[in-house]
């Protein structure tokens, strides 16, 4: 994985300008294990041999493949909450709430 980001060369600007970016990283991996799990790139960095070559560095070191599949079941586990299950009992309640029997 690689994420790249391009604004409009204005918004980039105020945006860099005005100091409203707060984040040290800005894909969602990154930002939830606290660390650069994937490369990022940002406006002018972001060109197809930049991705290429950082994704062709993804895919080839193996070295650093069972840190970054830990941490990514890490974030798996940690976003994990049973969301289907806990909207079928959220939906059967307020069906019984109504009278109406399921």
């Amino acid at each position: 994985m690689v994420a790249a980001y391009r604004l409009a060369p204005l918004t980039a600007f105020l945006a860099q300008r005005l100091g409203l970016v707060k984040v040290q990283y800005f894909s969602q991996p990154n930002l939830l294990a606290g660390e650069a799990l994937v490369p990022e790139f940002l406006q002018s960095q972001v060109t197809p041999q930049a991705l290429a070559d950082a994704l062709t560095q993804q895919l080839t070191d193996a070295g650093a493949r069972p840190h970054r599949e830990a941490a990514f079941e890490a974030i798996h586990l940690q976003l994990r909450q049973d969301g289907a299950s806990k909207a079928a009992t959220a939906v059967l309640a307020l069906l019984h709430d109504r009278g109406i029997g399921v």
